[in-house]
Order: C-alpha cells, then structure tokens, then sequence
C-alpha cells in the first residue's frame, strides 16, 4: 500500500504522522496494537463474594488488592448478563446492553460508558479487545481528570 499510495505517505510524513512503510496492517496490529503490560496478577481457584474497599473478596477467605478489576471469564455473549451476576442488582440495573446495535448501527454498550460510572465493557477476542482498549483508556482518562466524554447513542 505505501508503494502504491507513496503521496498520500509523504503528506503524513510532512504533517508530522510517523509512517511505517515497511510492515503490512496485519503485523502491525499484531505486533503493536496491545503494547506491553505491567503489573498483571491472576487469581483462580475460588469464587469471588464481592468488591471490598481495596479489591476483591474471596469464598476461600483471600483479598486481593486491586486498583483495577479485568473480568476475563471467557466467551459470553451477554455481557450484561455475565457480569451482573457479579454486582449487587442495583447496580447491575444501571448497566446497558452490550452488542447488539443502537439506532445509527454502532454496537451497544462496547467501549463507552455502560450506565454505571466505573464500569466498562471491551468485549470480544483478545485482538479486537487489545485494540479498542486504547480509546477505552482515553475515555477512562478524561472521566478520572473531570472531562468526560459522552458518546452520541442514539
């Protein structure tokens, strides 16, 4: 493609957009779209009763501390059914749907705000969720330093 379009490639360059000519969209989203994480735990083996003030509380008596809580408990096509089965149903009557679509065709739920301040849904497989997450960090972000975006969801 970079050989093909070469001028449309050299007005990114000028305008300041750095331009990998060499690698083709695929290794590119391989290869760089999930980044590097730190600081990753995993915990398995027991059943989670519930969030405490620091984490997440255990059937076997553990905690753990969390700053962030990630659900990955594989393939449910209901999101909002998965996961309100792990909140308190107050809570989980304020979530939307997940998929589906909305009026103008955009999948529900899927990457913005759910209905609930502090929850967020970045479903499907591990490549499409590697690469939305980074506009979820970017939305997360301008909700934690008070200028939140709010899509349109009509």
């Amino acid at each position: 493609m970079a050989l093909q379009d070469k001028e449309r490639f050299e007005k990114l360059e000028e305008n300041g957009f750095m331009v990998n000519r060499e690698a083709d969209l695929t290794q590119i989203l391989f290869e760089q779209a999930g980044r590097h994480y730190m600081d990753i735990k995993v915990k398995s083996g027991s059943q989670i009763t519930g969030f405490n003030s620091h984490g997440l509380s255990f059937a076997d008596g553990s905690k753990v501390s969390a700053d962030v809580v990630v659900f990955a408990t594989g393939y449910e096509s209901n999101m909002k059914l998965a996961i309100s089965k792990l909140l308190d149903p107050e809570v989980a009557d304020q979530l939307d749907e997940c998929w589906l679509l909305d009026r103008e065709g955009n999948p529900r739920g899927s990457w913005k705000p759910v209905g609930h301040p502090n929850i967020w849904y970045c479903p499907g497989d591990i490549g499409t969720s590697r690469f939305f997450s980074r506009f979820l960090a970017l939305q997360i972000k301008a909700e934690v330093e008070g200028t939140p975006f709010r899509p349109y969801d009509k």
